[in-house]
């Protein structure tokens, strides 16, 4: 790979500053606390060099979660080379569900925002189908661990249901709960005193549900947990617990 100039490194660092500022005005203010012209202030940099880089707020928003979706893929393509069962492996995807929503919360926040119609009427083309090229991907991780379970002798998709069909249900327990749960830690007004462990339960039932081996996974429930923290995301569990 070639070395960058000492401009392009320049041009790099800017719109890393870019998207830091921008990030942290989303985590402090939500969507409607995110300007171009707070960008401006806060990045010490004048309105018409931020415009150079994003056209305007959607632009950022996009680029966040975009970034953000990169990084989850990257992580459940971790779980995948684990050795052992697919079901395990499967969990394991779960649990890096988990770690980047604690990771990540402003990505997770702005997911919605960022398909919604008032940002893809701002943002090209090219940066919509980017976005549809990254959730097929995403969906392309789940279903391949599926996949290899099929293979495997462990799981036989229900009559009339496809991998895709499976894979959808599965991100849409991860996904729906955690979207719904941000910032909350639990909802003791409605018997959950502990939203992810709730959300691993059902996790696993959708999976009994299916009949994929082994059944009654509390063992590798517990096991996916440790495995996660202690093999595949020792980094980011570092990061987390500074």
């Amino acid at each position: 790979m070639e070395a960058l100039t000492r401009k392009q490194r320049e041009v790099q660092n800017r719109i890393e500053l870019i998207l830091k500022v921008g990030r942290d005005l989303l985590s402090r203010h939500g969507y409607r606390g995110l300007t171009m012209n707070r960008i401006a202030e806060l990045t010490e940099y004048s309105k018409g060099t931020i415009y150079q880089h994003f056209g305007c707020k959607e632009e950022v928003v996009h680029s966040i979660v975009a970034r953000g979706t990169h990084r989850l893929i990257g992580m459940l393509s971790r779980t995948r080379s684990y050795k052992g069962s697919c079901r395990l492996k499967f969990t394991l995807a779960s649990e890096a569900y988990f770690l980047f929503w604690r990771l990540y919360p402003t990505e997770i926040a702005m997911l919605q925002t960022a398909k919604s119609s008032s940002v893809k009427e701002k943002i090209s083309l090219t940066q919509q189908e980017e976005f549809q090229f990254l959730e097929a991907k995403l969906m392309a991780e789940l279903c391949s661990t599926i996949e290899e379970g099929v293979g495997a002798g462990e799981l036989s998709l229900p009559e009339g249901t496809s991998v895709q069909e499976l894979a959808f249900g599965s991100w849409s327990i991860l996904h729906g709960a955690l979207s719904v749960s941000q910032g909350v830690t639990e909802l003791s007004h409605v018997g959950i005193d502990n939203i992810v462990n709730s959300v691993r339960k059902n996790f696993q039932i959708y999976l009994d549900g299916c009949r994929w081996k082994p059944l009654n996974n509390d063992y590798s429930r517990e096991k996916a947990q440790e495995i996660a923290s202690n093999e595949i995301f020792v980094d980011e569990f570092r990061r987390l617990n500074k």
